[in-house]
């Protein structure tokens, strides 16, 4: 070996041994606009991974088989998703904004595993008592079982948000999407049978919770995530029992036209509703990448009472929801009938008429999220749940009103309606707490 190499190798060496690039990262995080921008795009690689998966999990099934098999996919998630979303109490959004550190990750990690649980034994005690045939049990019992392994991953994800190291997350939702995709595309095309493809994803799912996802936390928390854990405090339930609520609520709001499609129009309109409201997650992707990673910067600007920066941070997330709902309704619009059938086959254009309905409801949907991450922020979390009640009564009366006589387009004002109502609701909230946090810094500016 030259004196160069041993002298560049020495000097490698001590660059690593000292804090030089652990300052440079310091450096980065404390300019404000890098790091968030930086950690947004790795978030919005993150969520694009993610609905890719899940979206070419649909995409798959209407290539492979029938529009009357995607609508039974879809019913099934329909049966799943708010009964996981009313146990799973958006824990991920409570655990990255707990600036102050309040419960430990084992604690959000022992909720979860225990309300996931308590969720799949709902689902299919729920499923038996409506007397459903054991074909569709059984893949309502393969989309649960998938989902209390993804709700595991869930909370390491979360875990690695509050530290901002969103190219983590980043890095597992690609991971996940490859091998999820692969498995399922290679077993439908083999088999044609749902059943042994979401059998497949269930082990894709554990094999990458354990075997990726929890090496990957251990990079940016020492303490055991896994480790046996007794919550002792129960403010940490109580206080995330308004956010399941929520969310249990939202899933219903797409899940209720599915239900009135199924009973009067049959599984394979209910399929074709399934793809259309899919389009939307191309444009959650974006809008929940800038929610994700500006949730702890907003937590915490709200927790050292940077009052000022901390308005006009949601005032801009709002305002680029709206502008990205608004483009997604354009796209529908334009090219809504070329890219139905290019992505699923000739047989889905037929409803193309109201995909421009589902993106006019991504509207209201995408500003809403941000209105919710502000509420999760300042901990305003029962009225989102008095926001989404009326909004599910909304959609449930416009559904019973106009999906009979109306089909897939009365399901699309059902959903308009229902993200109307929740997005007026909670926008209302959210300006009364402005109002208050200003009488609040005008006492204290008398005061003093």
């Amino acid at each position: 070996m030259s004196t160069e190499d041993s002298l560049a190798r020495l000097l490698i060496a001590r660059l690593s041994e000292s804090d030089t690039f652990s300052a440079v990262r310091d450096r980065l995080r404390k300019r404000s606009t890098l790091w968030l921008l930086g950690n947004s795009l790795a978030a919005l690689a993150s969520r694009s991974a993610g609905a890719v998966e899940q979206w070419g999990i649909v995409v798959l099934i209407a290539r492979t088989t029938t529009p009357a098999t995607v609508g039974v996919y879809g019913l099934a998630s329909a049966v799943v998703m708010p009964v996981f979303g009313l146990f799973g109490m958006d824990l991920r959004a409570l655990l990255a904004t707990d600036y102050d550190g309040r419960h430990r990750a084992t604690e959000y990690m022992a909720v979860r595993l225990t309300t996931a649980l308590l969720a799949m034994v709902c689902v299919l005690v729920g499923a038996v008592l409506l007397g459903h045939s054991p074909t569709f049990l059984l893949v309502v019992a393969l989309v649960a079982l998938r989902k209390v392994f993804e709700g595991l991953s869930d909370i390491l994800y979360a875990v690695m948000q509050k530290y901002e190291r969103m190219d983590l997350t980043a890095r597992s939702a690609a991971v996940k999407a490859l091998v999820s995709l692969g498995v399922a595309g290679l077993l439908l095309l083999v088999t044609r049978s749902l059943v042994w493809a979401l059998g497949a994803l269930v082990l894709t799912s554990l094999g990458i919770l354990f075997l990726y996802d929890t090496r990957l936390v251990k990079s940016v928390e020492s303490t055991p995530v896994w480790r046996a854990e007794v919550v002792r405090r129960r403010g940490l339930v109580r206080q995330a029992m308004p956010l399941g609520l929520v969310t249990a609520l939202i899933a219903l709001q797409t899940t209720v036209p599915r239900y009135f499609l199924a009973v009067y129009h049959g599984d394979a309109v209910v399929g074709h509703l399934t793809a259309l409201s899919h389009f939307l997650i191309a444009g959650t992707i974006v809008n929940g990448a800038f929610q994700q990673s500006a949730g702890p910067r907003l937590a915490k600007y709200f927790t050292m009472r940077q009052r000022d920066r901390f308005i006009a941070a949601v005032i801009a997330l709002c305002c680029g929801s709206a502008v990205l709902g608004v483009a997604g309704v354009c796209f529908a619009v334009l090219f809504g009938p070329a890219i139905l059938s290019l992505v699923y086959g000739r047989a889905y254009v037929e409803f193309a008429d109201v995909l421009p309905w589902f993106m006019v409801a991504g509207i209201g949907s995408y500003v809403l999220a941000s209105v919710s991450t502000a509420l999760t922020v300042v901990r305003q979390l029962r009225v989102q749940a008095v926001a989404a009640m009326c909004s599910v009564v909304v959609c449930g009366a416009v559904s019973w009103a106009f999906i009979p006589s109306n089909g897939a387009m009365g399901a699309a004002a059902a959903v308009v309606a229902a993200s109307a109502a929740n997005v007026l609701f909670s926008s209302a909230a959210l300006v009364r707490e402005f109002a208050r946090c200003d009488r609040v810094s005008v006492e204290v500016r008398d005061h003093h």
